[in-house]
């Protein structure tokens, strides 16, 4: 069977509420949504998926793995492959300086910053908004993804598309 390869964005037709919207985009705006559809088409286990569902698995892969943009904050060498979220009972919180490249001495920059905390270090994988409790803390997550990946804050369909569409991170 020859890879599904979209020749643009998929955009939902019959839906009320997100009627005209590309899941492009809703990676940004609405993980959780997609992440239960997706769900959903998986367990039908219809032998010949359907083109909303080839392009949600390809969709869903390419958001694993996505090269940052950004340069490390601490070395200005390399780009950016972790974040770690700090997080309360008021909800996260994330941003530029716990950020890093792959170097360890980068990296121990970033945990000495939190010292009074167990820092979890996550790649920059769409699937970490799913560790994520709250609907604002994820769409928090999503615009802190636009700074890290150099994308404009009113993102299209097809300059979201453009970006999935990238070659990923290799290995």
């Amino acid at each position: 069977m020859a890879e599904y390869q979209p020749a643009g964005p998929y955009v939902i037709i019959r839906s009320k509420k997100r009627k005209g919207k590309a899941f492009e985009l809703l990676m940004f705006e609405d993980y959780g949504f997609l992440v239960g559809l997706y769900e959903q088409m998986e367990q039908a286990k219809s032998t010949k998926p359907n083109l909303a569902h080839q392009h949600l698995r390809w969709l869903m892969a390419r958001g694993e793995d996505r090269q940052p943009k950004m340069l490390c904050p601490h070395c200005q060498e390399r780009p950016v492959a972790y974040f770690s979220l700090l997080s309360s009972r008021e909800g996260i919180s994330v941003g530029v300086p716990y950020t890093c490249c792959e170097n360890p001495d980068c990296r121990g920059k970033v945990e000495a910053q939190g010292a009074w905390h167990h820092l979890p270090f996550h790649r920059f994988q769409f699937s970490v908004q799913s560790l994520l409790e709250s609907k604002f803390d994820r769409r928090q997550l999503a615009e802190f993804y636009r700074i890290i990946f150099q994308l404009p804050r009113r993102l299209t369909r097809q300059e979201a598309f453009k970006f999935f569409n990238e070659p990923g991170v290799p290995g």
